[in-house]
């Protein structure tokens, strides 16, 4: 990728929480699909969040997903980057 640096002045010594608040203050972290682990697509995520108001179970069921994921998403603890 042309944004990595490889220049020597451009690094410094800090603690992995340093390291992690720098990332995040850099808008660095990987969100939503770009996690290794997500099951959902953006797409997928916002069509939950507009249906927000049908029963989880029938929700869960379409999408084949456990109550906790969709009650992380419509709680904003989850996909945060995505408009609400």
């Amino acid at each position: 990728s042309s944004d990595l640096c490889v220049n020597p002045s451009h690094l410094f010594y800090a603690s992995h929480q340093f390291n992690i608040a720098d990332k995040v203050n850099k808008n660095r972290q990987a969100k939503g699909e770009m996690q290794g682990h997500s099951k959902l697509s953006e797409k997928i995520v916002i069509e939950l969040l507009c249906r927000a108001d049908e029963s989880y179970q029938s929700l869960c069921k379409e999408f084949n997903i456990v109550p906790s994921t969709l009650y992380r998403i419509w709680r904003n603890q989850s996909w945060k980057h995505l408009a609400r």
